[in-house]
């Protein structure tokens, strides 16, 4: 059972990247703009203070507008920093982008900084190459996100673009749903 859920995840990996990969980079640049708006909005309505967000790489919803966006409200935020040998991620408060180098991955993170604390976080802006309607993510495979959030209690946010919006994926046991999508079409119902 767990190698066919294996083996369907990597199919939809590959299925999710490829449309991922296929939107122009002008429409995932105004599509990213109109997902930070919401996400803005989500903030200022349950007036959080403490937000851990993903650095985009490549064609992932970008982040970094939000960023700087976020930092000028006077948010805290955090930017994960990955340890490839013990698998753990924390999140690192920054005061700028200016203070992120290439790090594990390949993935723009901070050299050293505060860690904030997960139980400080109050949202957690996650990345993944699609989510399913009910909150199911699909993560790229390293377990990162997974291991961080296991015990957090905060809001779960995806954010995707709504051609990786889809009906169900598949999932584990020790898989958490995120608490809402947003994508530039729709939000889904929050959990």
């Amino acid at each position: 059972m767990c190698e066919s859920i294996a083996a369907q995840k990597a199919e939809k990996r590959k299925h999710f990247r490829t449309v991922r990969d296929g939107i122009p980079p002008a429409q995932r640049e105004i599509d990213s703009e109109i997902i930070a708006e919401k996400v803005l909005a989500l903030i200022q309505e349950k007036q959080i203070k403490r937000v851990f967000v993903y650095l985009s790489i490549g064609s992932e919803v970008h982040t970094h507008s939000l960023i700087a966006k976020l930092l000028s409200l006077g948010v805290t935020v955090g930017v994960p920093r990955c340890d490839k040998v013990t698998h753990k991620m924390d999140a690192i408060v920054i005061q700028d982008l200016e203070q992120l180098q290439t790090g594990a991955y390949g993935i723009l993170e901070p050299k050293d900084g505060p860690i904030l604390p997960p139980e400080q976080v109050e949202l957690i802006l996650l990345p993944a190459l699609a989510f399913a309607k009910d909150g199911t993510r699909l993560g790229y495979g390293g377990g990162y996100y997974d291991r961080y959030t296991q015990d957090f209690h905060g809001l779960m946010v995806g954010l995707a673009f709504s051609a990786c919006l889809t009906e169900n994926l598949p999932k584990d046991a020790f898989d958490k749903p995120v608490d809402l999508v947003i994508t530039e079409k729709i939000e889904t119902e929050e959990r």
